[in-house]
């Protein structure tokens, strides 16, 4: 994947680990590990 997409998704786990905490945390990792 490109680094500017994988900072991007970095990113937006970071925002989503502040707001929802490690649920949405999860939750992300598991759909970039998909889309990886």
């Amino acid at each position: 994947m490109p680094l500017a997409t994988a900072i991007a998704i970095l990113a937006v786990l970071v925002v989503l680990g502040q707001l929802g905490g490690v649920p949405a945390l999860a939750g992300m990792v598991t759909l970039l590990a998909a889309a990886a």
